[in-house]
């Protein structure tokens, strides 16, 4: 006896009203090199999108002195400051991760750097002691340089000044990109223990600084008796429009994934 086989019509009839369009098929090709572009661009700019921050402190740690580690008024714990006990110099900076930033810092014009037991320091006891036991000292006109910026970035400029020591009246005027603040006009009398950061009073800040072409930015800072600089930090601050791209691209990236499912 002959046997034939079986057609299942229901399934034929079910496979030929559904189109499902092969894997290398130039839709779904371009749809999934458009799916692998949009999630590099949001990953590349995830990271332009993240600060760069860079820390120094003028300390010689190699006679004892305390290293600055973690934050200040800005930053993390675990932070990596760069650290330099000469009166001028060059330095090639690292950011706060270790790694190099591409920025060098010159320096001149101070009397040198000061160490101290931290004995009249302010803030005292507290995570950022280390920072403002010792200081970049000077008497006249001081220069700070750095070169290597993207010029293409502004950057917020935090500068830490040891408070009046004394009360000989120390004081000092910073000039960045044109924009001038004085520095604290206080004595350590009137702040005999100051644990926190006061914008003013042992610190002051330049918002938005923006390098020349060539990365390059320039602070200087004058007294008529003594400036002392315990140490600064400099962070990049990311354009608005690339916040505002990258939520575009995650937004098409989303649309696009679920008109796939659909």
């Amino acid at each position: 006896m002959r046997t034939y086989p079986l057609k299942n019509k229901s399934l034929s009839g079910s496979r030929k009203g559904m189109q499902t369009a092969p894997r290398n098929s130039p839709t779904v090709c371009s749809f999934m090199k458009t799916l692998a572009l949009s999630t590099l661009a949001v990953f590349a700019m995830a990271a332009a999108a993240q600060a760069v921050l860079i820390d120094m402190q003028f300390s010689s740690v190699s006679t004892g002195n305390p290293a600055q580690t973690d934050a200040a008024v800005v930053g993390t714990a675990g932070d990596i400051w760069n650290h330099s006990g000469n009166g001028a110099g060059t330095l090639a900076l690292n950011n706060v991760a270790g790694a190099s930033s591409g920025v060098s810092l010159t320096w001149s014009g101070a009397g040198g750097v000061f160490q101290h037991d931290g004995g009249f320091s302010n803030p005292t006891v507290t995570p950022w002691a280390s920072l403002m036991t010792s200081y970049l000292y000077s008497t006249a006109s001081s220069t700070l340089a750095l070169t290597g910026l993207n010029a293409s970035l502004t950057y917020d400029l935090y500068l830490y000044i040891q408070p009046t020591w004394g009360g000989d009246g120390r004081t000092a005027a910073f000039t960045a990109t044109g924009l001038v603040t004085t520095g604290p006009v206080t004595t350590l009398g009137a702040i005999p223990s100051l644990n926190t950061f006061v914008l003013g009073t042992n610190y002051v800040k330049f918002s938005g600084l923006a390098p020349t072409a060539g990365g390059n930015l320039t602070i200087t800072y004058t007294t008529p008796n003594e400036a002392d600089l315990n140490g600064f930090q400099i962070q990049s601050v990311p354009e608005p429009g690339t916040w505002a791209l990258l939520a575009l691209t995650g937004t098409f990236f989303m649309v696009t994934r679920r008109r796939r499912r659909d």
